[in-house]
């Protein structure tokens, strides 16, 4: 049905109910639509005219036309009133950013409802996303958009329960409003645009779980937290602690328990990054290797780490990839035992670290009576290792195999 050039208002109630009309294409004059005008109706598609600014004086204008899955936005809207469009059949949703204000309502009870896009700095009223059951993902692109009350905004039920819903924002001004409004969040994820997934972890279990669903990169914050490399994976001698590709570690305290080898190893994909951010890895008198079984060229980013004691940076398995230290310390461990710093595979930077192994009178591979850092490399691969702008203490340099290359700037 097209509505004629010259009808400036479409009636309350004028189409609710009627199972005939399926498709409604809104004439340019049209300025005004009534209360309940297409409630309950069969309409399947709705598009709306440009010059249309105000949906707002009709409260359920398309209020429960459960087979509408289609709605034209025109640019000139401004606002969408009251339930406005509660109980249709819309999968996919995009509000233009002239839109400045959704009523309270003007979207709940949606059942296929899976993405919205919100394109302006709209203010959202309670209730408007409220038991949308299938709702996914919500993007807010506005950087200034509000909220309207303290209440449920994006749910998939009445109780609040918001599990499975993320939504995206602009900044953390959003993010705060959005937490305001919706202040008992019952596992709604608020996210920062181009940002990754950030988590605050409390205990070791806390972290060891957060660290084995890990689908997406994700920044783990584990201040104060400690964890013991202490499994040992079948068929293997060795403790592991998996760090899957994408994750930054931030804060935690990493002890070796097994006298043996104890393996700090992510599993990063070929191109994808492990970083670790102010930890602190004590491994007094264990040995600790930290590498990666990468699919290809991989890298892993050390920011102000602490070492205290003997450490090994690889890559085994393809033996490429790179691993940067920035501003990291190296100390000897409590036990005076031999330390050395060795990198094995791939390339490795050190860039303004800190060399310390006063105290350490045992040899290190045999050569040296003081701490080392050691370039080992074998026939079938090359190691470098590069120390730019670092101090060394007590720390002497060795290079081993054929491929090993050692660059002091």
């Amino acid at each position: 049905m097209i509505v004629p050039e010259g009808v400036t208002t479409i009636g309350g109630s004028a189409f609710s109910y009627n199972t005939n009309v399926k498709t409604v294409v809104f004439a340019s004059s049209v300025r005004t639509v009534r209360t309940n005008a297409f409630k309950n109706s069969s309409v399947e598609k709705v598009v709306l005219n440009e010059g249309l600014t105000d949906l707002s004086t009709p409260e359920r204008a398309f209020n429960q036309a459960k087979n509408l899955k289609e709605v034209v936005f025109p640019s000139t809207l401004k606002v969408i009133g009251k339930q406005g469009f509660a109980l249709t059949a819309m999968e996919e949703l995009t509000i233009p950013a002239t839109v400045e204000e959704l009523y309270e309502g003007a979207f709940r009870d949606m059942p296929n409802l899976k993405t919205v896009t919100i394109e302006g700095n709209t203010k959202i009223g309670n209730f408007a996303f409220r038991s949308c059951k299938n709702l996914e993902t919500v993007y807010l692109k506005g950087d200034d958009i509000t909220f309207a009350g303290n209440s449920q905004v994006f749910t998939h039920a009445d109780t609040g329960a918001a599990t499975g819903i993320t939504v995206y924002v602009e900044n953390e001004t959003v993010a705060d409003r959005l937490r305001a409004a919706q202040p008992n969040l019952q596992g709604l994820k608020i996210r920062i645009a181009g940002q990754p997934n950030t988590v605050k972890v409390e205990n070791e279990d806390d972290l060891l779980n957060t660290l084995s669903a890990i689908t997406e990169p994700t920044v783990i914050d584990a201040t104060g937290v400690t964890i013991y490399i202490d499994h040992i994976p079948e068929g293997k001698n060795s403790t592991f602690l998996e760090i899957p590709g994408g994750v930054t570690l931030k804060g935690a305290t990493i002890i070796p328990t097994y006298r043996g080898g104890n393996y700090v190893m992510f599993t990063a994909g070929a191109g994808e990054q492990v970083m670790f951010e102010e930890c602190t890895f004590e491994n007094n008198g264990k040995s600790l290797v930290i590498g990666g079984n990468a699919d290809g060229p991989a890298s892993v980013i050390y920011n102000g780490c602490n070492f205290n004691g003997y450490v090994i940076t690889n890559f085994v398995d393809k033996l490429e990839g790179v691993a940067e230290f920035n501003n990291c310390a190296f100390r000897k461990a409590d036990s005076g035992f031999q330390n050395f710093v060795e990198g094995m595979g791939g390339t490795h930077n050190f860039n303004n670290c800190t060399f310390d192994f006063t105290g350490v009178t045992q040899s290190s591979m045999g050569v040296i009576t003081n701490g080392c850092v050691n370039v080992y490399s074998e026939s079938e691969y090359a190691t470098t290792v590069v120390l730019n702008g670092c101090t060394r203490t007590n720390c002497g340099t060795r290079t081993y195999g054929p491929n090993s290359s050692l660059v002091i700037k």
